[in-house]
């Protein structure tokens, strides 16, 4: 019965109004356009998406189905999890590992949140505010980055948004509190150091909003988040709890603040601030710190005017920020802005709800001051700018190296050798295994020394030297016979020894 009423509540939204369905529409290609990074070539394929795909390979190709995804960076012996493996293990059967066809997918599928944006602000607010939302999703910059790139985090600003949805449907009495629960999983299942600021800040801002689950739904919540960490657990207990241990050891060796109060604050403000920055000024600092003060503004003027329903979920968002941020002031680590990667998705819904206020405030005059403030945020013009052709992370231009390095191998047994700033050339592996394996019929040896050997370096801006000292460290193996540089700086180098 719920889930009826859900479906007929967003049949009835979405499409009871033709011309509102094709302005939606035209909005979705819009916004699609600048996502399609996997048609071109022209996403990032670097050492994350490497190591994913060739993670994927093992269970797609060699059948090794496993628990955990790999080590995250900042604590030892703590791991992604699996499940963004799983979901995208067939799509990886389909398209025979081709990171072009996948990553298109990818940028077809994740673009539809533009749909799930335009219903979320049209129930908060009204149908204005729903177009308003769509479209500043489209076009921005930000979100634009999240459907560009294949890779687990970016599926935790599309999960915020799940989350906003079904806590509109369970105030509204049509979705349980257990959707809340799943969706409060995926987060931190693919987002882990996210996820560990964002759960409780969530959980404690229901609390002050005045959102009071029963019992029964607070234990059908536990269970729909546990439910994500079915894999994460199983793999602890066969490990002797080595997560959990990890967990313990970094808190308990934690040497603590390096910072005084005043310092983290504003490094934090700033952190913050940043974000928002990016979202709705193009990181423009001043103009950010503007809107931030005509946010709080606005919302303070015609906090009166929403309804109850609307005032009750802004306070959510708020609070939730709020949380989140004093969660940072005491935390001794380093904090990178990937790891608060869902927090655009906090900003943005009481952003668009002053955008909506200001519109309906000024009717003609607002219509217009929100036009310009888009148009100034997708920069159309950019358009007209021929484009980018990437540097040594894009795909293209590490395929264009693999594949002439193929065609120079000449079906002979070779070696290959990669510097990169990375250190570890994940990306190079699954370029020769996938080409290898589909097209050439064979691959780098990595046990034996061949007669031929194929250098790929890829430039160091930041230490030019570490280039050059690898380099000099391979003098004398073998006599270079063939070299080429290919777009986005990368040296290629045949030698025979």
């Amino acid at each position: 019965m719920i889930y009826s009423s859900v479906r007929k509540s967003l049949f009835t939204t979405l499409f009871k109004n033709k011309k509102a369905v094709l302005f939606l529409v035209a909005i979705y290609l819009v916004g699609l356009y600048p996502r399609l990074s996997g048609l071109d070539g022209g996403f990032a394929f670097t050492f994350d998406q490497g190591r994913d795909f060739l993670t994927l390979s093992k269970i797609v190709n060699e059948h090794k189905l496993q628990l955990i995804g790999p080590p995250t960076g900042p604590i030892d012996g703590v791991f992604h999890g699996v499940w963004w493996f799983w979901f995208l293990a067939p799509f990886f059967y389909l398209v025979k590992g081709n990171p072009e066809q996948l990553v298109t997918i990818y940028n077809i599928s994740s673009t539809l949140i533009i749909f799930l944006f335009f219903y979320i602000c049209n129930t908060i607010k009204n149908r204005v505010c729903g177009i308003i939302g769509a479209f500043f999703i489209a076009i921005s910059p930000t979100f634009i980055r999240y459907s560009s790139q294949i890779w687990h985090p970016n599926i935790v600003p599309i999960a915020m948004l799940g989350l906003f949805l079904t806590v509109l449907l369970y105030l509204k009495k049509c979705s349980p509190f257990f959707m809340i629960g799943i969706l409060l999983g995926v987060i931190f299942e693919f987002h882990i150091g996210f996820g560990t600021f964002f759960v409780p800040a969530f959980l404690i801002a229901l609390l002050l909003s005045g959102i009071r689950p029963t019992s029964k739904e607070i234990a059908l919540g536990i269970g729909g988040f546990i439910f994500w960490a079915i894999p994460r657990l199983i793999f602890d207990m066969r490990h002797d709890f080595l997560q959990l241990k990890s967990v313990v050891n970094y808190i308990h060796w934690s040497p603590g603040r390096s910072k005084g109060f005043i310092d983290q604050f504003t490094s934090t403000g700033q952190l913050f601030l940043g974000i928002f920055t990016d979202l709705t000024a193009n990181g423009n600092k001043m103009l950010g710190g503007l809107y931030v003060f005509l946010t709080i503004l606005v919302l303070k003027k015609y906090w009166a005017t929403y309804s109850k329903f609307t005032t009750i979920f802004i306070k959510l968002i708020i609070f939730t920020i709020l949380i989140l941020f004093c969660e940072l002031l005491f935390f001794p680590g380093q904090i990178w802005n990937h790891y608060l990667i869902g927090l655009p998705a906090l900003f943005l819904i009481p952003f668009i709800v002053c955008l909506n206020s200001v519109i309906e405030r000024f009717k003609v005059f607002g219509v217009l001051l929100v036009g310009v403030y888009m148009i100034i945020i997708w920069e159309p013009w950019r358009l007209m700018i021929p484009p980018w052709e990437g540097d040594s992370s894009v795909f293209r231009n590490q395929l264009a190296a693999v594949q002439e390095i193929f065609d120079h191998t000449t079906g002979k047994p070779f070696n290959v050798q990669v510097y990169s700033p990375a250190l570890i050339d994940y990306q190079y592996q699954y370029l020769f295994l996938w080409l290898g394996t589909r097209k050439y019929e064979q691959v780098p040896d990595r046990e034996h020394v061949t007669s031929q050997v194929f250098l790929v370096v890829e430039p160091n801006p930041l230490y030019p030297d570490r280039r050059l000292n690898w380099l000099k460290e391979r003098d004398g193996d073998g006599k270079n016979v063939w070299n080429k540089k290919f777009t986005g700086n990368i040296y290629v180098e045949q030698r025979a020894r």
